[in-house]
């Protein structure tokens, strides 16, 4: 993953981990309300939101927002007690802790991911403990689910600082030999060329 593409790099990967659970049916991205929340198809849903980037020297951290929702369904039961004899003043008249708890499984195996797992490849890293919130909200359709917000680090390998061969400490542009080659090079520019 090179700096230049890492914005790529890091939502195409969360991307394909979610379709990849076997739970999520769709994922967007950008501002939530650009999505069309009242297709029913396309649920369950997962959106991810890239809130900010700090441009740090050696790391570029990323805090992305993932949110993960299913359309919640009314039961046609009474408030009373349902068939086996539970207690629907508990779990009330629609499936809406089931889908609190499916879509926990979603958030928790993506965090998991992160710290120890395949999305944890040396080229991204979980930076903090992420908190799951759970809502509820009324669109077309009433849909509940769990925000998170992840710091993801990265590498920035865009720009070093190295010592030159007098002493000099200079910044320098981190490329392949391939993305040398693509570029015309700037005579105030120093590049160095990884393997």
């Amino acid at each position: 993953m090179s700096a230049a593409n890492s914005f790529y790099d890091v939502t195409e990967s969360l991307k394909n981990y979610l379709l990849a659970n076997e739970v999520t049916n769709q994922v967007t991205y950008g501002s939530l309300a650009d999505v069309d929340l009242n297709k029913q198809s396309m649920f369950p849903l997962a959106h991810i939101q890239v809130e900010s980037v700090n441009l740090n020297d050696r790391a570029l951290s990323y805090q992305v927002t993932i949110l993960v929702m299913d359309i919640v369904y009314d039961r046609k039961e009474s408030m009373e007690s349902d068939a086996d004899g539970g207690d629907n003043m508990f779990t009330g008249l629609d499936n809406e802790q089931d889908v609190l708890n499916t879509q926990l499984w979603v958030v928790n195996n993506l965090t998991r991911s992160l710290k120890r797992g395949s999305l944890r490849d040396g080229t991204m890293e979980l930076n903090n403990e992420p908190i799951s919130e759970p809502f509820v909200d009324r669109f077309h359709s009433k849909v509940a689910g769990w925000a998170v917000t992840y710091d993801i680090l990265t590498p920035n390998d865009l720009c070093v600082t190295y010592q030159d061969a007098v002493g000099r400490l200079v910044n320098a542009r981190v490329l392949t030999q391939a993305e040398y080659d693509s570029i015309t090079p700037n005579e105030n520019t120093y590049y160095l060329i990884q393997e």
